[in-house]
């Protein structure tokens, strides 16, 4: 979904960004010069019922969220320059429905994902897992007790496939 603070379809990057205006908030991004992140919170009200039940039916948890910030064209509908301000990821959806409808996304750094370790190793079983058909690391357990010398033909030991 792109989405942007003014009002009415913009089209950048071969996407066509809707218009949330005043319906949209975005919490403060703050910064520091330590190593810790902060996340932020992203408000959208005032919207249709449609949207709320899509809101229940889609799973926005780790989903990327990348926050811009543009200038725009004297027009107000064509962007001069584009940068990405932020780069997180989504840890929770809040639903509020009934008179005031809204659905808050929290959003956190993408440097909080450096701090899990990875589930994923570099091995045939696992790459096959995720990658079905792909041998890519059929042969790596036999190269591990090899003495291999890139490009050197002479001395490398052979490898039969």
């Amino acid at each position: 979904m792109y989405v942007h603070s003014g009002v009415g379809d913009i089209s950048y990057g071969g996407n066509i960004w809707k218009g949330v205006g005043n319906l949209g908030a975005i919490g403060a991004i703050k910064q520091s010069s330590e190593s810790e992140t902060a996340g932020i919170s992203l408000t959208l009200s005032g919207i249709d019922q449609a949207i709320i039940d899509t809101t229940f039916q889609e799973n926005f948890v780790l989903k990327e969220v990348v926050i811009h910030i543009a200038t725009m064209q004297d027009d107000a509908k064509t962007v001069r320059v584009m940068d990405r301000l932020f780069t997180g990821f989504c840890t929770s959806a809040d639903v509020q429905a009934g008179e005031t409808n809204a659905v808050q996304l929290q959003v956190a750094n993408k440097m909080d994902k450096w701090k899990n370790g990875k589930t994923d190793r570099f091995s045939h079983v696992n790459h096959l897992s995720r990658n079905p058909g792909d041998n890519f690391f059929k042969h790596l357990a036999a190269t591990s007790t090899m003495d291999v010398r890139w490009g050197n033909t002479v001395t490398s030991q052979r490898f039969r496939y």
